[in-house]
């Protein structure tokens, strides 16, 4: 993890925006994706937040991200206002001044319920994470679990495998 000119860490939840807009879109209409990333941010000059602490902040911008919210997306400026905020936060990115950290929920999709001729799925997953930093959960196959895809650097997947708070709630496999 690069912290030697970072200024702030940056957590990234996408929200699916669907249920969220007035009225919400049918579940059914499943076409595309519509969702926008949520943030919790921390700066250096503070303390790092303690993972519960990190959760709390990202439910509470989840939670902000309502039919108002949506609402304020779809007019005068509001779209490509986040964007400009999102470009400029990347931009920090690339220079080094913040670190991000994305997650994204996958549950509750029906993915291994499609069937495009060849029946139905074995296992989902994602194709390709070429983002460090990245933590994908899917529901398991068996719908009693939640699988977790993380993507991080070599130093600190090391370190991320032999956690104990970790390791005594989950299992692993290395492809």
């Amino acid at each position: 993890m690069r912290t030697k000119s970072v200024k702030a860490f940056v957590a990234i939840h996408a929200v699916n925006l669907r249920e969220r807009m007035v009225p919400p879109l049918s579940n059914p209409f499943v076409l595309g994706n519509l969702n926008i990333g949520t943030m919790a941010t921390s700066t250096t000059s503070e303390p790092p937040p303690e993972l519960h602490s990190l959760v709390a902040r990202l439910r509470k911008a989840i939670k902000k991200v309502d039919g108002d919210f949506v609402r304020k997306l779809q007019v005068d400026d509001g779209l490509s206002t986040y964007y400009s905020s999102t470009g400029e936060m990347m931009e920090k990115h690339v220079k080094g001044e913040l670190q991000l950290f994305l997650f994204t929920s996958w549950c509750r999709f029906p993915f291994y319920e499609a069937d495009f001729g060849w029946g139905k799925p074995i296992q989902i997953t994602p194709v390709h994470l070429i983002l460090n930093n990245t933590v994908i959960l899917v529901d398991t196959k068996c719908g009693k679990g939640i699988e977790a895809w993380v993507s991080l650097d070599k130093k600190d997947m090391a370190r991320f495998q032999c956690e104990p708070e970790l390791t005594a709630f989950t299992s692993t496999s290395q492809g």
